[in-house]
């Protein structure tokens, strides 16, 4: 529900933190990538090319799914459980029903053929304690993955908020390197833990300390099929 100051604040974070992971200068080329229609944001790691993000620019839709009077009030559980037609882009980019939304998320997995797909919590529900936006981004992506299906691969969810009731499963240098992710995003956005001993202290932490995927290790397999008809 902020201003544009803080979306691109927290693209920024994320693209730092990509790079941090990556091991390379924070330094990415821009352009924009057409799929399905739709002008999408597109940014590449210059050190390490093979790593890119691609910013959809969608509203948050807030914890329960309520959305923010700034954004009309938009959501993708709005979106996704039928209450509004279309969801807008808060760039004013592009604006996307159900299935065109579904579809162009399928285009960019049939673009770039991956072989392992990793999303939210697809098999829990709203209301559970979980942001309705990761539900509803889990959600899309599974009916994505049924659409890309001309190459087997894996989808696999991860539980979110929720994870705190879980035993810790993370820990040593694995936790060291996801808490040095975290902080090299944190700068860009003033709602999270600026610093390591603030980190240790919040839910940002006992999230961090925890991973559990939600269904087997090996996720859902998607076979392909005989025949695909939606295209990049």
């Amino acid at each position: 529900g902020f201003g544009s100051w803080y979306w691109h604040d927290r693209e920024a974070g994320a693209m730092e933190a990509f790079a941090r992971m990556a091991g390379v200068a924070n330094s990415w080329t821009g352009s924009t990538l057409v799929v399905n229609g739709h002008a999408l944001d597109f940014q590449s790691l210059a050190g390490q090319p093979k790593i890119s993000v691609i910013f959809m620019r969608l509203p948050d839709g807030n914890g329960n799914g309520s959305g923010f009077a700034s954004d009309g009030s938009e959501s993708l559980e709005s979106l996704w459980t039928g209450s509004i037609p279309t969801i807008h882009a808060v760039d004013s980019s592009a604006s996307y029903a159900t299935q065109d939304l579904v579809d162009t998320l399928a285009s960019i997995l049939i673009g770039y053929q991956p072989n392992i797909v990793r999303t939210q919590d697809y098999v829990g529900a709203y209301g559970d304690g979980d942001h309705s936006d990761h539900y509803t981004t889990a959600y899309l992506t599974q009916a994505a993955s049924r659409v890309y299906n001309n190459v087997s691969h894996k989808l696999i969810g991860y539980l979110g908020y929720p994870v705190i009731s879980r035993p810790a499963n993370v820990s040593g240098h694995l936790l060291m390197r996801k808490a040095n992710a975290f902080l090299a995003y944190a700068p860009h956005d003033v709602e999270v833990p600026q610093t390591r001993t603030r980190l240790m202290r919040s839910n940002y932490w006992i999230w961090m300390c925890r991973q559990y995927p939600v269904s087997a290790a090996s996720g859902t397999v998607i076979r392909p099929t005989a025949s695909l008809k939606n295209g990049p």
